[in-house]
């Protein structure tokens, strides 16, 4: 009877292994389409086999050993590595793209290059009739234009950069949430997987979460000997311990800034830094995380370094390390430019070299020297009620203190009678002439049209440029384009490499109904 009742007992492990390796495939197949669900497999064991007396030894049946995972963790790795490229490129790609908006032919407004060009083809059908009122107009409606242009290619660059910041911050939040829940999953896992068995749903979830952390930051991770998974950022930070999460911030005041403070941003705010508060009962003790996020992939990572990141040795808005600054600092010494050297042009050679200073020797139609900043200004610049004199001077303009000239520019002359188109003709200091219908104001600025510049003077952002003013503008136009270009390939690029992975993954890890 007890060979008997073997056989039975044989026959009962082999009809439960088998219902219960039919629940696995029905498992399978109910959840082909969950997202994050990994395919399982159950693992057969034979039973210790059972001596008898005349020396035979026969099987005790079947068990089930356990149900795991199929996965693949070094391709997971890989996979999380590209969600992070893929999906900083892509955000890149997005900003970039928006960028390209006042630099083209079709804005809204006109471009920069299409007003300047507009302007001095005034200031040239001015030249042959200086005192026509009519055609005095179109040059200030042309400079009008020219400014405005300016003010809104600026105040665009400067929107997309607090754009950028802003969604940091909420991303950041995003990615404290993530970290949380991954680590309660560690905590979850500790408590209910088994020396055999792991807790299949919860680990499905914790890669869910790590799927999700990769769109923001860029990380790797270390599954520890008791099934929780540890998470680092590039330079060794710990996002995720084994039952617990760092929780990040982004603050415009941390606690290592440098004396002073670091610069504004572009319109004047704050710009934010990723920090780790070490001490958060006693002060605040700051662990700057700012670049080892911008240094890897991810969305976060990519909007830090379109928006620029900075440094302690920064002085103004356009030192910081970024796209939009990069870009900013163009249109601010195009705009520096028109403050300085054509203002300069427009207050004519110094009429009285015996007197102190710089003496206008160009003059309205009233007889009357414009002021130092008389044909482009700033609010406050006028020599008559910021007490400047001499001549246009990068000094004058920075020791205002402000975060940007670019947005404030105005065009100074705002009655046809004040524009400046003659010059003096008496030879002798301290007196002038001047004779009815001289252009030699207007020619002398038209001479500027095509003189070069060494733009690297003003200090923005390692702007190196040796050119005319026009000859600026197009280069600018030209870094623009191919800045949203090689994004726009880059994010086409990482995403197809994505999605190879991600079919990789899905061969080794995706229910097949085919196979079940």
């Amino acid at each position: 009877m007890s060979s008997v009742s073997a056989i039975l007992n044989n026959t009962r492990s082999a009809l439960t292994a088998q219902t219960d390796l039919i629940r696995v495939t029905s498992d399978n197949i109910s959840n082909v389409n969950t997202p994050g669900y990994v395919k399982r497999r159950a693992n057969v064991n034979s039973r210790v086999l059972e001596g008898t007396g005349d020396g035979l030894q026969f099987g005790q049946g079947v068990s089930i050993g356990n149900v795991q995972r199929i996965v693949d963790e070094f391709l997971n790795s890989r996979v999380l590595a590209q969600q992070a490229t893929a999906s900083g490129a892509e955000m890149r790609s997005e900003v970039l793209s928006r960028l390209e908006a006042p630099f083209a032919l079709d804005a809204l407004v006109g471009n920069i290059g299409e007003k300047l060009t507009s302007f001095f083809n005034s200031l040239e059908d001015l030249s042959p009739n200086p005192a026509d009122i009519a055609l005095r107009q179109n040059v200030l409606e042309k400079g009008g234009e020219l400014v405005t242009s300016i003010q809104n290619t600026f105040n665009i660059i400067a929107s997309l950069q607090d754009e950028a910041n802003s969604r940091i911050g909420t991303m950041i939040s995003e990615v404290n949430r993530i970290t949380a829940d991954i680590a309660d999953l560690n905590q979850r896992i500790l408590s209910a997987e088994t020396d055999d068995q792991e807790h299949l749903g919860l680990r499905d979830q914790r890669d869910s979460l790590l799927q999700d952390l990769a769109e923001y930051v860029e990380f790797s991770t270390v599954e520890t000997s008791d099934g929780a998974v540890q998470v680092y950022l590039s330079n060794g930070f710990g996002l995720v311990g084994d039952t617990f999460a760092r929780p990040l911030e982004f603050v415009v005041d941390p606690s290592f800034s440098p004396v002073g403070g670091y610069p504004p941003s572009l319109s004047g705010g704050g710009m934010g830094h990723i920090v780790f508060d070490f001490d958060e009962t006693a002060g605040t003790s700051h662990l700057n995380l700012t670049d080892a996020i911008a240094g890897g992939g991810g969305k976060i990572g990519a909007l830090l370094n379109v928006r620029g990141v900075q440094s302690d040795t920064d002085t103004s808005p356009f030192d910081a390390v970024g796209d939009l600054p990069a870009v900013a600092a163009r249109v601010e010494a195009i705009t520096l430019d028109l403050l300085t050297r054509f203002n300069t042009e427009y207050l004519g050679p110094d009429e009285d070299a015996t007197t102190l200073g710089h003496q206008a020797s160009s003059a309205d139609l009233n007889g009357n020297a414009p002021a130092v900043f008389g044909l482009f200004d700033l609010g406050g610049l006028e020599s008559d009620s910021g007490g400047i004199t001499g001549i246009p001077d990068l000094s004058d303009i920075t020791a205002l203190g402000l975060a940007n000239v670019s947005s404030l520019i105005e065009f100074a002359v705002d009655d046809p009678e004040d524009l400046a188109a003659a010059r003096d003709i008496d030879t002798a200091d301290g007196s002038t002439a001047f004779t009815t219908g001289d252009n030699s104001n207007i020619v002398g600025l038209l001479s500027q049209r095509n003189a070069t510049t060494d733009y690297s003077t003003f200090s923005l952002n390692n702007l190196s440029s040796t050119s005319t003013i026009g000859e600026l503008y197009d280069n600018t136009v030209t870094y623009v384009g191919g800045l949203a270009g090689s994004a726009k390939t880059s994010s086409q690029l990482e995403q197809d490499r994505l999605s190879q992975l991600e079919a990789l993954q899905d061969s080794k890890s995706k229910v097949n109904l085919d196979e079940e």
